[in-house]
């Protein structure tokens, strides 16, 4: 990938990216040989670290992540911890989730098509698959004359202790 290509990249995220600021990812990530956890620039390595040995479909808040750096001694301000999940969203690697006034993010697993389904009460989250996902979202956009990037599937609805209730 190239700067500008991730530039175009980020765009489509709607993060506004600059050349100098693209080519520093992408230089950090090729130093790491793809291992981002390898990463010379702490933050990044430590949070990308943790979302990738999270539960699959497992969703974590940045409070969360906090936390878990420093039960392994790394100890993050929040506000970085934010800085690094933007970068590494921005990359492609982290999908946030917004429930309401608060963001879960996840690690990108590319080889999975997948939606969530949000309880509108509790919030409880859980994934599903489908491998049509992907297929949907470009028939749209090709239908309405939009360049596909990604499909975002979330499903709000009741769980069963909510409906139960």
């Amino acid at each position: 990938m190239t700067a500008a290509q991730l530039q175009r990249r980020a765009e489509e995220a709607g993060v506004q990216l600059t050349v100098l600021a693209a080519y520093r990812a992408l230089r950090t990530y090729r130093e790491s040989g793809g291992k981002l956890e390898k990463s010379e620039t702490r933050c990044l390595g430590v949070v990308a670290s943790i979302l990738q040995n999270a539960v699959p479909g497992e969703h974590l808040t940045a409070t969360q992540i906090r936390k878990r750096a420093s039960e392994h001694n790394f100890f993050l301000h929040q506000a970085t911890v934010y800085r690094a999940l933007a970068q590494l969203a921005t990359l492609g690697f982290v999908l946030a989730i917004d429930k309401g006034r608060q963001s879960f993010y996840e690690w990108k697993r590319e080889e999975e098509h997948h939606g969530h389904l949000t309880c509108i009460q509790c919030g409880k989250t859980i994934e599903f698959h489908q491998d049509y996902l992907d297929d949907v979202g470009k028939q749209v956009c090709a239908r309405l004359d939009y360049h596909f990037a990604r499909i975002e599937f979330i499903v709000r609805s009741l769980c069963e202790s909510c409906r139960n209730r």
